[in-house]
């Protein structure tokens, strides 16, 4: 695992205090049956349990199978990922305990090489939640999306809060709606008030107010496009203008989102 990794989860104990207070590595302790781990960890799924007992370059070479599967990749998209697995330098499973905590959580992680960045995935949605959101939602969420709740249902970059668990969706959405009413202003898109009932957040920035939002009322390839939303500024970037598009982070489709927050930008 690269230094990111390594900083993040405290494993440096002589360096860096830990934010946990346990961790099991499962690619390193294998002494663990999959009945324990499962006891620490409910939704710990049995396919991360035999995922673990392969060595490095099958773990890496099954995951990204898996990925292939489950989402329906377009040229770019399979470009983009191609290269995403071919710079790992590690794909690690581990269980984490907080302080206080009853239980432990489960962590999946993504180490790329030369210690750039790293990525942290939950275990999938179940399918029986998965056809609970859809109902919630009047099936109109996008499918490219809810493909990839079957691989990570959240799923974050470094220290990030990511993408939000669909347990929490229905309830964030309604939180944003009641703060968008709530501003002492009214926010103005093309001058015009706001759509708040419009807004779906799936991703919240870590420590601000900004959320990329799917919008019920834009659908440029046959499904939800997705926004740029900043409750803090009142702000909602401008999804009708092709050409700005990509550079105020408007996105057709869930996974140009998607591969735009995976990219490793050197600084």
């Amino acid at each position: 695992m690269n230094n990111h990794v390594r900083e993040f989860y405290g494993l440096d104990h002589k360096l860096i205090e830990s934010p946990f207070e346990d961790i099991i590595d499962l690619t390193e302790e294998n002494e663990f049956s999959f009945d324990v781990l499962q006891s620490k960890c409910l939704e710990f799924p049995k396919g991360y349990f035999e995922l673990s007992q392969l060595n490095l370059k099958d773990r890496i070479e099954f995951v990204y199978s898996f990925w292939q599967k489950t989402l329906n990749f377009i040229p770019h998209v399979q470009s983009f990922f191609d290269q995403f697995f071919f710079n790992l330098d590690d794909v690690g499973i581990y269980l984490v305990k907080k302080n206080l905590s009853p239980t432990y959580d489960c962590h999946f992680i993504y180490s790329v090489n030369d210690d750039h960045t790293f990525y942290r995935g939950l275990p999938s949605i179940s399918s029986q939640h998965l056809e609970s959101l859809k109902n919630q939602f009047s099936e109109t969420l996008p499918s490219d999306y809810l493909n990839f709740l079957k691989i990570h249902d959240g799923f974050s970059k470094d220290g990030d809060l990511g993408l939000i668990h669909s347990e929490d969706l229905l309830r964030e959405r309604r939180l944003l709606q009641t703060r968008v009413q709530n501003l002492p202003y009214k926010v103005q898109f093309q001058e015009e008030d706001l759509d708040r009932d419009a807004l779906i957040p799936f991703y919240k920035s870590f420590g601000l107010d900004v959320y990329q939002c799917f919008l019920s009322n834009w659908y440029p390839e046959n499904e939800m496009g997705n926004t740029l939303f900043s409750l803090s500024e009142g702000y909602i970037s401008d999804y009708n203008d092709p050409i700005s598009r990509s550079k105020n982070l408007v996105f057709p489709t869930f996974l140009d989102w998607l591969v735009f927050y995976m990219e490793v930008v050197d600084v």
